[in-house]
């Protein structure tokens, strides 16, 4: 009885420690993981190096784990996107220092307005206030919705600020054209308005997956609640 005592305490403990390392397992597998920060320091002053892994400080917004909202250079206006294009666009947040949806125009004002803009995304070091910029149009509709169009410069791609995609010795340019269909809302698309003329000139044939002048590629911006 004595063995049988011990043993049944023996197995509890087993069963207690496996229990707990599972947990534990899965732990570290759903905990925010972010971007390694191993040689490089996290540089948003809302991240922690933790672990070896940029973490959002407690209380702070987040796109996704680990991806934190930086509300605190007096951007707090903040839209952001999902979509991504290879050399183009990768999951950006662009945030502004006044709400871009109110702007109105005044007798004597020029057509457009720019908005100050602070922008970045989940690579650390492309956060970049003044890196984007958005330009909005007057719509003409003095009583109505007076913004027309919506433009974006510099978008944010995976490893760059970008406005130019480029393929060995060719190029192309492109931007962002939209319009707020809601308060909450930007639809458009990134826009490729100039490749080169003079291909001729190049020693390289025009690769098959650059881009040609006029193709569009469909993004929206969501506020970030």
């Amino acid at each position: 009885m004595k063995y049988f005592n011990h043993l049944s305490i023996l197995l509890l403990v087993f069963a207690l420690t496996l229990g707990s390392s599972c947990q534990n397992k899965t732990e570290e597998i759903v905990a925010p993981m972010g971007e390694e920060c191993r040689r490089v320091q996290c540089t948003r002053t809302v991240q922690n190096c933790i672990n070896g892994y940029c973490h959002c400080i407690e209380g702070t917004r987040q796109l996704a784990r680990g991806f934190c909202i930086n509300s605190e250079r007096g951007f707090g206006y903040e839209f952001a996107t999902y979509d991504q294009y290879e050399d183009m666009l990768d999951t950006m947040v662009i945030a502004f220092d006044r709400e871009p949806f109110d702007t109105r125009w005044v007798i004597g004002d020029n057509t457009w307005k720019w908005i100050p803009s602070y922008a970045y995304n989940r690579n650390l070091g492309l956060e970049n206030p003044g890196g984007s910029e958005m330009l909005l149009v007057y719509s003409g509709d003095f009583f109505g919705n007076q913004i027309g169009l919506v433009k974006l410069f510099n978008l944010y791609n995976g490893n760059n600020i970008a406005s130019v995609i480029r393929k060995g010795q060719h190029y192309c340019k492109f931007e962002f054209n939209g319009r707020f269909v809601d308060r909450n809302t930007i639809e458009g698309n990134i826009s490729v308005y100039s490749c080169p003329t003079d291909d001729d000139d190049l020693a390289s044939p025009r690769p098959a997956n650059l881009p040609n002048v006029g193709d569009l590629f469909p993004v929206t911006f969501s506020r970030i609640p």
